[in-house]
């Protein structure tokens, strides 16, 4: 629809644009639809205008994509030379039909011959700028939702091998939680499979999942560790990338979680407005592994952040000798 909507207002632009090109070229055609007798000059514009739309939009729906694209160059060109052709001739017999003689202006008098190259670069150049610029911004985003997909990808079994982790160790203690840890485990791989795919989900559903994996964590922790979780302001009708935020909360309770040392683990969703900032701080009991801090999935979702919200958005990492925490702002939509 977005892509629908700006091709519309770009071709509207450039045909009003057009229309306003006799006058800009020929100051002395205003003077010609005011002052000369009988209707040749106005007739004669608007039959211009009617005959090359159809030679535009040939040029610009089938023999730039079907040929041009398709690498055809010999067909390109045949039909490129066929067109211009025709248009020589339809502009003719519109000259000869609604054509005017008595230019009286005083700026230089109009010519077939250039007004016929000047229409030519219009049927040829802009379409073919057109399609190019069109070309290169769907590989754009075609690229850029590849390598989405990808780092997606690699972020669902980061998920994944750690929450079974997790239920495995429930299991090896014959925890009475084991039930409600699967459960929350097919809650929450059901918003994966169903939700992962979209390019934006809305925040709350995001929400709902952290929330889902929280409480799953919180079933395999000890007392010593203690979650402070809270969601403060209007989460509703904004979006928000799938899995975006969940890295940092799985490093936190990868890294920040012991059985014998008292920790905490703190985690903030605050909305204002449509700003999203989004806390996470956790203690250092477990050690990280040399230069590979932020891990696999933290520099994923930090490209991910890159690739989705270029500048629009400030990530402050703290990374201490005791703690580790990061602060997000985003404007989401």
């Amino acid at each position: 629809m977005r892509k629908t909507n700006y091709n519309i207002i770009v071709h509207t632009a450039f045909w009003l644009l057009f229309l306003a090109l006799p006058f800009v070229v020929y100051p002395d055609s205003i003077y010609l639809l005011k002052k000369q007798t009988g209707n040749s000059f106005l007739l004669s514009y608007i039959a211009g205008i009617l005959f090359i739309i159809p030679f535009f939009y040939c040029h610009y729906s089938f023999a730039i994509p079907k040929l041009f694209f398709q690498k055809k160059t010999l067909l390109y060109l045949l039909s490129l030379l066929m067109l211009v052709l025709l248009f020589i001739a339809f502009a003719r017999i519109s000259l000869s039909i609604f054509g005017h003689n008595n230019f009286t202006g005083r700026g230089p008098k109009p010519t077939f011959a250039r007004g016929i190259i000047m229409r030519l670069i219009l049927i040829i150049v802009v379409p073919l700028g057109l399609r190019i610029y069109e070309r290169w911004k769907n590989l754009e985003r075609t690229r850029i939702q590849m390598e989405l997909s990808y780092l997606k990808a690699q972020i669902n079994p980061h998920f994944l091998f750690n929450t079974l982790n997790g239920i495995y160790a429930l299991a090896i203690k014959k925890s009475d939680n084991t039930g409600d840890a699967i459960v929350k485990l097919s809650s929450i791989m059901r918003y994966v499979i169903t939700e992962a795919a979209n390019e934006k989900v809305p925040l709350e559903k995001e929400i709902k999942y952290i929330s889902d994996f929280i409480d799953l964590q919180q079933l395999r922790l000890s007392k010593s560790t203690t979650v402070n979780y809270n969601v403060n302001g209007n989460t509703s009708g904004v979006t928000i990338e799938p899995l975006l935020l969940i890295t940092f909360i799985e490093n936190a309770f990868k890294y920040g979680v012991s059985t014998e040392i008292t920790s905490s683990i703190d985690i903030y969703i605050n909305m204002t407005g449509k700003r999203l900032q989004f806390i996470v701080r956790n203690a250092k009991i477990t050690r990280h592994d040399g230069n590979k801090t932020f891990g696999v999935g933290l520099k994923n979702t930090i490209d991910r952040l890159n690739l989705s919200h270029n500048k629009n958005y400030s990530l402050t990492i703290d990374d201490t000798e005791k703690e580790f925490a990061i602060n997000l702002n985003i404007n989401l939509k």
